[in-house]
């Protein structure tokens, strides 16, 4: 499950959206997201975006 994207916590699909526009208009290259697996283990992932 993703918790972060752009270092903003998210709760929903549009939360996500949000975040990884904030992140474009920045001018940035990748969002960092940061993803909880199914066990509770923390993890962060960088996505190249456009």
């Amino acid at each position: 499950m993703i918790v972060e994207a752009g270092q903003d916590a998210v709760s929903s699909v549009a939360d996500v959206a949000a975040g990884i526009e904030k992140v474009r208009k920045s001018g940035r290259k990748a969002v960092l997201l940061r993803i909880e697996s199914g066990k509770g283990e923390m993890r962060f992932l960088a996505v190249p975006i456009e």
